[in-house]
């Protein structure tokens, strides 16, 4: 958008880090000046430690979910996530309205905490059974000689 931003029009803020978001997302111009006059640059969140069941990573936007937009859970087949996203704000992901718990990032320092069972989970949504080794009758259901 260059150096200079016309009259009622506005710009995108940019952070050097490329994996921070400026808020707010864009600046005015009005009577030449900014509105607001300045932004700030807010860290990405990293993806939470894995629950049981989850896929790995367990966010579909990969280990670094952007300030301002969800983490998208993900499962194993088989399983749903519960919440479906977790929003990253600040460099933290929020815990669903209702739930309380730590939310720990994956990692290999000592210093980790470990993730309550309340953050998510996957549940269980099919029980899918595994067809017999002998060949059935389909319409009967009774064994072929």
């Amino acid at each position: 958008e260059g150096l200079t931003i016309a009259d009622r029009a506005g710009c995108s803020t940019q952070c050097i880090d490329p994996d921070y978001r400026g808020e707010p997302a864009v600046l005015y111009c009005g009577d030449g000046k900014l509105y607001p006059d300045t932004f700030t640059c807010k860290p990405p969140c990293s993806a939470p430690a894995l629950a049981p069941h989850a896929a790995n990573p367990d966010c579909e936007e990969g280990l670094t979910i952007p300030h301002g937009t969800n983490c998208t859970l993900k499962c194993l087949k088989g399983y749903k996530p519960d919440p479906a996203v977790l929003p990253c704000r600040s460099g933290q992901l929020e815990l669903p309205s209702g739930r309380q718990g730590e939310i720990v990032v994956n990692g290999s320092d000592a210093s980790s905490e470990v993730v309550k069972p309340d953050l998510y989970k996957c549940i269980l949504i099919a029980n899918d059974c595994q067809a017999p080794s002998e060949v059935f009758h389909i319409d009967l259901g009774v064994r072929k000689a």
